[in-house]
């Protein structure tokens, strides 16, 4: 079990330390270039760190902020503006259920799909299927 907590920190301590790394890199490169170039160059320096991710912001248009909106706003209701395609990756979850819960499942995706299909009857669907679990030996878990 304590493999199994090491193994889970791992990822995070190196985030971090890849974090910290990023940022002393960055500091050292500011100190450099003011030393070398003075305030101005500075400015400049600040502005060609954040000039990428402007363009961004500029070129998507404010997209990605306003696509919850749009999905949930005012058009909501409206008949026009329906699913046409539908990728369901549904039923991870009940999968540790096993065969004792397949006809819960069968249910529920049945209800689902039925629910969609009410809103726009051409609806294509896309069927993603749980992953497929096995057993790894210890300290893994036991799926």
């Amino acid at each position: 079990m304590r493999q199994l907590l090491r193994a889970d920190r791992r990822p995070f301590v190196e985030n971090i330390v890849a974090l910290l790394g990023s940022m002393a890199a960055l500091g050292i490169a500011t100190l450099w270039v003011a030393r070398a170039g003075g305030p101005d160059a500075v400015g400049s320096y600040a502005l060609l760190r954040i000039l990428p991710w402007l363009l961004a912001v500029v070129v998507s248009g404010g997209l990605a902020g306003s696509l919850a909106y749009f999905l949930s706003g005012p058009t909501r209701d409206d008949p026009q503006v329906r699913p046409t395609v539908v990728v369901l990756g549904y039923g991870m979850a009940n999968s540790f259920d096993g065969e004792a819960g397949l006809a819960k499942f069968t249910a529920s995706y049945d209800k689902l799909i039925d629910a969609i299909l009410e809103l726009n009857k051409d609806t294509r669907f896309i069927l993603l299927s749980p992953i497929r679990h096995e057993d790894l030996g210890p300290p893994l878990p036991d799926p």
